[in-house]
């Protein structure tokens, strides 16, 4: 079945990067804490994971009702000052979606 505006279907947005520093994993909870009440409240949040790899690299796993609310929620929350901290830290050349 095809994804339409009246049947859309769940998208998994899969982000990994590096950090710009060493962070303890409570610092990193915190940044992605920090920005949870912004993700919350975009159309069409479900759930959201951060994992970290034994390496160092962190996973960003946000689940969306669809790809078009995603990909809003994409342009709209990452460049809101809610995000700031979170982006800072973030090595932005090793960022792969």
């Amino acid at each position: 079945m095809l994804e339409t505006e009246e049947n859309p279907h769940p998208v998994m947005e899969v982000v990994r990067f590096a950090l710009n520093k060493s962070l303890p994993d409570q610092q990193l909870a915190a940044l992605c804490s920090e920005t949870e009440t912004l993700l919350r409240a975009q159309s069409g949040f479900l759930a959201r994971w951060l994992i970290r790899s034994e390496s160092g690299l962190v996973t960003d796993l946000v689940l969306w009702r669809s790809r078009a609310e995603a990909e809003i929620a994409a342009a709209t929350v990452t460049t809101d000052p809610a995000f700031a901290a979170y982006m800072a830290a973030i090595d932005l050349s090793s960022v792969q979606m």
